[in-house]
């Protein structure tokens, strides 16, 4: 995939993480674009869901009461 064909995928998939409500949104979603982009470079691509599901390990390694919010029928379903 190309990259501005990934960013573009990518931008639409943020449209299923919320800014808000929540202090670590802006964090989980930056995770997330860095992740996804770099997920979909490469030869052995990860789903949306597993690469969602991997930042918010990430982010509760650092913050294990970081709240979070996401389109669970999206990412989950």
């Amino acid at each position: 995939m190309e990259r501005s064909e990934a960013l573009r995928q990518v931008v639409l998939e943020l449209g299923h993480i919320p800014l808000w409500p929540g202090e670590f949104q802006g964090l989980l979603r930056s995770i997330y674009r860095m992740l996804r982009v770099n997920s979909l470079g490469t030869k052995k691509p990860g789903s949306a869901g597993a690469v969602l599901h991997r930042c918010i390990a990430i982010l509760w390694r650092d913050v294990p009461s970081a709240e979070v919010s996401y389109d669970r029928t999206f990412f989950d379903g």
